[in-house]
C-alpha cells in the first residue's frame, strides 16, 4: 500500500471501507467475509497438516545435526554405493508419434543410503545440512560413473551435482575420462543451489560448456518463472516440476509465462519432472512440452512393452 499512496490522495490504502446500507456493498461485505473463513479454515487444516508432517519426521530418526554430521559423512565416504545407483529415464513423448528414451538421470537411492549409513537419523530434517552430504555423495557418484565405458552410451547421461562440486579434483578426473563423449553428458544444477551461489554457477556453466558438457537447470516450477526469467541462466534444458495444484490451470498469467519460457526455450529443451499422473502430460502437452520424467511415465512405458510381449 505504500509504493501505490498518491500524494495528496484521500483513499485508504490501509483500509476498505463498506456501506452497509447499500445492497450491494452489502452483499459484497458477506463475500468478503466468507472469503476470509474459507481462508481460515484451510490455514487451520494446514497447521494440523504440518503438525502430523512433524510427528511423520520424529518417526525418522534423531535429526541431522552438527554433532552427527561428521561421522556420518565419514562413513559415506567409505560405504559401498554402487549398487545404490538407480536411474531413471526422460520420454521424448509427442501425440500420435511412437515415444522414445532421450536420456537417463542417475541417482543415488537415498533411502537405501540412509538405511546403510544412518538409519536412525533423519538425514532430510536439515536441507542445509543434508546439502553438505550430498557434495560428498557427488564425489562418491562420480568415482563409480568415471568406471563405465561412456562411449558406449546410446542416451543422454545426466547427473545432479552440486555447484561446488564442478571445481572438485574428482570432477577433474571425471572430465579427463569422459573426454570427447562429454557431449553426451547433462550436469542439473538444482535453483535452491544456483540462487544461492550465482557467480559460481555462471562460472562452473562456462567450465562445463568450454569441456562439452550441457547444463540442466532443475526444480523450476511456474511460480518461480513468474517472477525470473531462465533464459538468463544460458543453460542448454530446464526441468519444471509438474504439481497437481497446475491442473485445469492452462489460461492464467503464470501458466502463460511458462508457455512462453518453453516457446523460447524450444520444446526439446524442457522437461516435465515428477509426472505422477495423466493429468500431468495433458497439462505439459497443453504448453508444448514434449519431454517427460517422472514414475507415471516408468509405469505407462513398463505396461506398454509387457502388452507387446504378450501380443
Amino acid at each position: 500500500p505504500l509504493t501505490r499512496e498518491e500524494a495528496g490522495s484521500y483513499d485508504d490504502e490501509f483500509a476498505t471501507w463498506h456501506d452497509l446500507a447499500q445492497p450491494d456493498e452489502l452483499q459484497s461485505y458477506v463475500a468478503l467475509i466468507n472469503e476470509f473463513g474459507a481462508a481460515a479454515k484451510e490455514f487451520k487444516e494446514k497447521l494440523k497438516a504440518d503438525s502430523f508432517g512433524k510427528a511423520r519426521e520424529a518417526e525418522l530418526g534423531t535429526p541431522l545435526s552438527p554433532a552427527n554430521l561428521s561421522a556420518i559423512n565419514q562413513l559415506m565416504k567409505r560405504t559401498q554405493i554402487a549398487d545404490l545407483i538407480k536411474d531413471q529415464s526422460v520420454y521424448r513423448v509427442i501425440p500420435g508419434e511412437k515415444g522414445e528414451i532421450v536420456s537417463r538421470e542417475y541417482f543415488i537411492a537415498m533411502q537405501g543410503l540412509k538405511a546403510r549409513v544412518a538409519p536412525s537419523v533423519n538425514l532430510f530434517a536439515s536441507p542445509w545440512l543434508f546439502q553438505y552430504l550430498t557434495e560428498t555423495l557427488d564425489k562418491r557418484m562420480l568415482a563409480v560413473i568415471g568406471k563405465r565405458n561412456l562411449s558406449t552410451l546410446t542416451e543422454d547421461m545426466s547427473l545432479n551435482m552440486n555447484i561446488g562440486t564442478i571445481m572438485s579434483r574428482e570432477f577433474q578426473k571425471f572430465k579427463e575420462h569422459a573426454a570427447d563423449n562429454a557431449k553426451n553428458i547433462v550436469i542439473e544444477f538444482q535453483m535452491i543451489d544456483i540462487f544461492s551461489d550465482m557467480n559460481g554457477y555462471r562460472y562452473a556453466c562456462d567450465f562445463l560448456h568450454e569441456a562439452g558438457f550441457r547444463v540442466l537447470v532443475d526444480g523450476l516450477n511456474p511460480l518461480i518463472i513468474n517472477y525470473f526469467d531462465p533464459s538468463m541462466l544460458l543453460s542448454d534444458f530446464l526441468k519444471i516440476n509438474w504439481g497437481p495444484e497446475f491442473a485445469g490451470e492452462e489460461n492464467n498469467d503464470s501458466i502463460n509465462e511458462v508457455r512462453r519460457v518453453v516457446r523460447h526455450a524450444g520444446k526439446d529443451s524442457v522437461i516435465l519432472a515428477r509426472v505422477d499422473s495423466q493429468d500431468a502430460i495433458r497439462w505439459g502437452a497443453s504448453i508444448g512440452i514434449t519431454r517427460y520424467q517422472g514414475y507415471y511415465i516408468d509405469k505407462l512405458v513398463m505396461a506398454l512393452k509387457a502388452q507387446k510381449g504378450q501380443g
